[in-house]
C-alpha cells in the first residue's frame, strides 16, 4: 500500500459515544449465543416493527465462539415504544442470552456505560485522544527542554516498542511466521493502521543484514508538533527501533530522513545495527 492507496482511507469513528442533539438517544447491550443465519434480519425486523433505528453496533471481538456481546445505540425519537419495552420483545429472541438498556447521561448524549475496561486481545487499552497526548509532547519538552524531551521520549517509545515486538512475534507464531521481514510485513504493519499509529509503506527491507527503510504517512507524533517546524519523530520512532530490535535479536537504530513537521510530505525512515 502507498501514498495514492493511503489516500482514499475514511476515517472510523470507534463509538464509544454517541451525541445527536434533539434526537432520543439510548444504548442496549447485548449478548447473543453463537451466531445463526438470519439473527441479523429477525433484529431488523423488530427495530422496524417498533419505528426505531439502530444509529450505531458494535460488537466485542468473541473470546468464545459460543458467545458474543455488542453495543448498540438507538434512535427512539420516531417511535411510541419505550426502550424497556424494545429490550422485553429482544429477550424473547431465542438467540439473545442477556440484554440491558443503556440510559443516556443527558439529553441526546449517550455513553456505553456497559463495559469496562476496554481491551485488545488480553490487554487492557487506555484511549488517549490527540489533544491529550499532544499535550504530553509539549509539556515534557516545556519542563526539561527541547533536546531533553526529545532524548526522552525517545527512550519511553523504544521501551514500548521493545513490548510490542515480543506481542507481535507472539501473534505471528500462531500464523506460522518467525523471520522479521515477514513478522514486520504482516502483523506490524496493519496494527499500525489499525491502531491509529500510522500509515506504513516498506520501501525496502531484509532478514540479513537486518535493513529496514520505510515512509511513514500521518504518524500520530509528527503529524501532532507540526508546530515544531523540525523534525519531530521521537517516540514513534523509538517505537519502531524497539520493534525492529525484538525481531532482529540486535539493537536496531533509524534514522528519519523525512518528516511532514518540516514540510516533507511523509516522513521516512532508514533503520540498521546501531554501531558500536
Amino acid at each position: 500500500m502507498g501514498h495514492e492507496a493511503f489516500s482514499r482511507l475514511k476515517p472510523f469513528d470507534i463509538g464509544r459515544f454517541l451525541h445527536l442533539p434533539g434526537r432520543k438517544i439510548y444504548g442496549i447491550s447485548i449478548e447473543v449465543s453463537t451466531p445463526a443465519s438470519g439473527m441479523l434480519e429477525r433484529m431488523a425486523v423488530l427495530a422496524r416493527e417498533h419505528n426505531v433505528m439502530t444509529v450505531y453496533i458494535s460488537y466485542s471481538a468473541p473470546r468464545e465462539i459460543d458467545s458474543i456481546r455488542g453495543v448498540a445505540f438507538i434512535d427512539f425519537t420516531d417511535s411510541q415504544t419505550r426502550p424497556e419495552e424494545l429490550l422485553e420483545r429482544l429477550q424473547e429472541l431465542p438467540f439473545v442470552k442477556k440484554a440491558t438498556v443503556i440510559s443516556p447521561v443527558s439529553n441526546s448524549f449517550v455513553v456505553d456505560l456497559s463495559s469496562f475496561p476496554i481491551t485488545m486481545g488480553e490487554e487492557r487499552l487506555v484511549i488517549l485522544r490527540e489533544s491529550g497526548y499532544k499535550a504530553l509532547f509539549e509539556e515534557i519538552r516545556r519542563r526539561i527542554g527541547d533536546e531533553a524531551g526529545s532524548t526522552l521520549l525517545y527512550h519511553v517509545g523504544f521501551s514500548i516498542g521493545l513490548g510490542y515486538g515480543q506481542s507481535h512475534r507472539k501473534l505471528a507464531e500462531t500464523l506460522g511466521l518467525s523471520k522479521p521481514k515477514e513478522v514486520f510485513e504482516t502483523v506490524t504493519v496493519p496494527l499500525a493502521q489499525a491502531l491509529g499509529f500510522s500509515l506504513i509503506e516498506v520501501l525496502d527491507m531484509k532478514d540479513e543484514p537486518p535493513y529496514l527503510r520505510a515512509r511513514v504517512y500521518r504518524g500520530f507524533e509528527c503529524e501532532a508538533m507540526k508546530a515544531r517546524g523540525k523534525p519531530s519523530s521521537f517516540m514513534l520512532r523509538g517505537m519502531l527501533d524497539g520493534i525492529l530490535t525484538t525481531l532482529y535479536g540486535v539493537r536496531m537504530s533509524s534514522v528519519e530522513l523525512k518528516c511532514i513537521a518540516v514540510g516533507d510530505p511523509y516522513c521516512e525512515y532508514e533503520a540498521k545495527p546501531l554501531k558500536k
